[in-house]
């Protein structure tokens, strides 16, 4: 996908850059980074807070995005969202300016179908 390939291209230091700036967590190894940017990058970043929690950070599982926050200090939130709203993923412009792949990106609307197994522009 030339999504992933670009944001390996600009290393883990920018997509640590990115990931913050689209208020995302910018710990854990390189792959989930890699994977964070590319969901957001396609999709947009996720743009609503957990219902059980208020949590504002959720990770894609096998059919959903699962929240990651905190219910209590003792218990993990588990609430699952199939179809998070979105906004724009932010680029900024110094990678604009550094990659060809993102000087011409254009962001879209996208949705993935979990029942289908589709991805389909909105």
């Amino acid at each position: 996908m030339k999504v992933r390939g670009a944001l390996k291209e600009l290393g883990t230091k920018v997509m640590r850059e990115m990931l913050q700036l689209n208020g995302y967590p910018t710990h854990g190894a390189d792959i989930r980074l890699l994977d964070r940017c590319s969901d957001g990058v396609v999709f947009g970043r996720i743009s609503e807070s957990c219902s059980v929690c208020e949590g504002t950070y959720f990770s894609l599982g096998d059919n959903t995005y699962v929240c990651k926050g905190d219910v209590s200090e003792f218990t993990k939130c588990t609430n699952q969202i199939p179809k998070p709203k979105r906004k724009p993923w932010i680029i900024p412009d110094f990678v604009r300016e550094q990659s060809s792949y993102f000087s011409s990106f254009k962001p879209k609307s996208w949705r993935k179908d979990f029942s289908t197994k589709q991805i389909r522009v909105v």
